[in-house]
Formats: C-alpha cells, sequence, structure tokens
C-alpha cells in the first residue's frame, strides 16, 4: 500500500511538472525532460533528489507582456520619426515658396511684394497647400499629434509595467509551488546523510527516553496492587538501567 502511495505522487507530481512545461512550451528543457522521464519510470530518483527544484526549474517568459512591450517599443519608434515630420514639412513648404517667389520675380510684376506677404498669399504662382497659414496649420496639427502620442505611451509604459510586475509574481508563485511539490515527492528517496541519520537517532532516543519515565511512573502505580503480576521491582530496575544509558548516548 504505501508503495502504491508513493508511485501515485509520483504519477500526480509529473502531471503537474507537464502541464506546467507544456503551458510555458518549456518540455524540450533538460531538466524537465530528465524530471519527467525519472518520474514516470521511477528511475534515478536519487538523483533528482540532489537537484533542488527551485534552483533548476526553468524559469517561464512573460509572453503576453513581451507582446506589450513590442507593441510600446514599435509605438515609441513611430514617435521617434514622427518628430522629425513638421520639420521636414516646414523645410518642403520653404523649398516650394522660395522657387514660386522666383517664378514670381522672374515674370517683372510691377508689383513689390515680400517673400512672407507673398507666401501667405500665392498671387497665383504658389499652390494654395504651401500657402504660409496652411504649413502653420499643418504643423500645429501634426505636433499635437505627437504630444497626445507621447502621452498615450508613458500610461502605456506604465501600465505595461504594472502588468509586467503582476504576472512575473504569480509566474514565479505558480513555479515555487510546483518546485515545493517536487522536493516533497522526491523526499523519500533521498539518501541518508550524516545529519539525517542523526536527526533521527536523536528523535528516537528523546521519544524512548519518554516512554521509558511514562513506563516507571505506571509501575510506581502498580506497586500499590496487592497481587502484582510480574516483577515490578525487577522492571523498573531495567528501565532506569535503560534510562542511564540514554542519558549516556544523548
Amino acid at each position: 500500500m504505501p508503495k502504491r502511495s508513493k508511485n501515485a505522487t509520483l504519477s500526480e507530481t509529473a502531471d503537474l511538472l507537464e502541464r506546467w512545461a507544456r503551458k510555458h512550451s518549456l518540455l524540450e528543457d533538460p531538466y524537465v525532460e530528465g524530471l519527467l522521464g525519472g518520474l514516470r519510470n521511477n528511475s534515478s530518483l536519487s538523483y533528482w533528489v540532489e537537484l533542488k527544484a527551485v534552483e533548476m526549474l526553468p524559469l517561464p517568459k512573460t509572453t503576453l507582456i513581451d507582446q506589450n512591450r513590442g507593441r510600446v517599443n514599435l509605438l515609441n519608434a513611430f514617435r521617434n520619426v514622427m518628430v522629425f515630420v513638421p520639420i521636414a514639412f516646414t523645410w518642403a513648404a520653404i523649398s516650394q515658396a522660395t522657387s514660386a517667389f522666383a517664378r514670381y520675380t522672374e515674370t517683372g510684376s510691377s508689383r513689390i511684394v515680400n517673400f512672407f506677404d507673398f507666401w501667405e498669399n500665392g498671387y497665383g504662382v504658389l499652390a494654395p497647400f504651401w500657402k504660409l497659414s496652411n504649413v502653420a496649420l499643418v504643423d500645429f496639427m501634426m505636433l499635437t499629434f505627437i504630444i497626445f502620442l507621447s502621452i498615450s505611451i508613458s500610461l502605456l509604459e506604465s501600465r505595461v509595467e504594472k502588468d509586467e510586475k503582476f504576472e512575473q509574481s504569480q509566474i514565479d508563485s505558480e513555479r515555487l509551488s510546483l518546485a515545493i511539490k517536487i522536493d516533497q515527492a522526491l523526499l523519500p528517496f533521498q539518501k541518508p546523510t550524516i545529519e539525517v541519520v542523526n536527526r533521527q537517532v536523536k528523535q528516537s532516543i528523546s521519544q524512548l527516553n519518554s516512554t521509558t519515565s511514562n513506563l516507571l511512573k505506571i509501575i510506581k502505580q502498580q506497586k500499590n496492587l496487592t497481587t502484582p503480576k510480574f516483577n515490578l521491582k525487577q522492571i523498573a530496575s531495567d528501565l532506569k538501567n535503560i534510562k542511564t544509558s540514554i542519558r549516556k548516548m544523548r
């Protein structure tokens, strides 16, 4: 019966480990693969018990958080590019305006205007899209978009960081719980060491000493009986000798 219970514990632990490894795509990890084989086949368990699961279990990756972090990085890259778009657009507008102004002056128009007046009015030479007021409006819209984009990215980064800490704590807790169950399942297969033997001997001596003391108390009570069935004096003497020997061993 105990052997069957021990095998059932190993099988249950193997199932837990396999589900956990499959969930985090860690079935091909050398430690997980080897330990699963040992638990399933009940082999080399004295070796696996020496490898503490808390230290040897692989660390799962936070896949969902990695995806969100990738989106944040993509938005950051897009924002960094967008910062230069208003500058490029403004210089393109200046280029269009100067070229149109040069053509306007080459026509020999009798009306003398300055460059900014020409840039704003166009005088039939500059396309309406490149007029100064329109360029300023487009720049304003793009800069406003960049500002809101930067605020959104900051808020998203804060949320991703918070979610990342929460998910990591969940993963660590799940990993630690599994490691404890693995160590508990393998504990009966641990090779006895000097420390373990000494601890068990001390526990046995302590229990024997307590039992001896209780028996002596019972014998003292039995002395009041008129017809004892045993040689109580001899039993008491033997128990005292045992207790003395126990004290010398401790």
